[in-house]
């Protein structure tokens, strides 16, 4: 979390954090983009930048109330607009379906 401050307070061009999302060698700097894109990009921004990540099967280590780790994937098979919702402790914005998105494009 501390981070994902960092990067709002710093607020990256769009490009930077989309190299962050692209990159695969770093997991948890993947994530991190990806957090941060679905806290501040649009709704298009997020179906086209996020979706190729759930091919990514990699899992990431959370810490639990215990003390110790459990290993989770970071994405879960539901609509990238639910991406993070399970990752933080707040509630994240909705985000509009896929269709009413591109509709509104046009």
């Amino acid at each position: 979390m501390c981070l994902t401050l960092k990067l709002l307070q710093i607020q990256p061009d769009k490009e930077i954090i989309i190299e962050y999302i692209k990159q695969e060698d770093y997991k948890y700097l993947r994530a991190l983009g990806a957090f941060y894109l679905r806290l501040t990009g649009s709704a298009m921004d997020i179906y086209n930048y996020l979706e190729p990540l759930y091919n990514d099967y990699r899992k990431l280590r959370r810490r639990v109330k215990s003390g110790t780790g459990e290993l989770r994937p970071a994405i879960t098979r539901e609509r990238p607009g639910r991406l993070a919702d399970r990752s933080a402790r707040g509630a994240l914005r909705a985000v509009r379906r896929r269709g009413a998105a591109q509709a509104s494009l046009t």
